[in-house]
């Protein structure tokens, strides 16, 4: 059993997921759902050891959870670190594919001109897809 009790994670001041207390039983196969910039990743970060509780706890199987305990495969698209969205999408625009740049953050809800690595997972996963459109 994976236990989580009152945990609290954040970035700098700002608190992503508070006082979260959740059970989930091993071996099983379990999904998290949630809005872009929700915590899931962050979630699953503080599952792999990844990053590091301001509080609370991580317990398998009545213990405290080890990184050797999971085994954690990312998935994110990679991007040239400092660019911003509206700079990435400039890339591809010399290709066969046009991006409207306007058009697309209103559709997607993309801050093209923030810098991607402030974007959450689901953020980037959007951003990244029209490298490979």
């Amino acid at each position: 059993m994976i236990e989580l009790k009152n945990l609290c994670l954040a970035y700098g001041s700002h608190l992503v997921l508070d006082d979260l207390t959740a059970t989930w039983s091993v071996p099983g196969i379990h999904g998290i759902a949630g809005l872009n910039g929700a915590g899931k990743t962050t979630l699953f970060n503080a599952v792999a050891g990844f990053k590091k509780p301001v509080s609370g706890s991580l317990h398998f199987c009545q213990r405290t959870l080890l990184k050797e305990d999971v085994f954690f495969l990312e998935t994110s698209p990679y991007f040239y670190p400092n660019i911003t969205g509206n700079e990435y999408l400039s890339l591809f625009s010399q290709t066969r594919y046009h991006f409207d740049g306007k058009q697309l953050s209103e559709v997607f809800q993309l801050p093209l001109d923030d810098l991607i690595d402030h974007y959450s997972t689901g953020m980037k996963k959007k951003a990244g897809h029209y490298g490979y459109a």
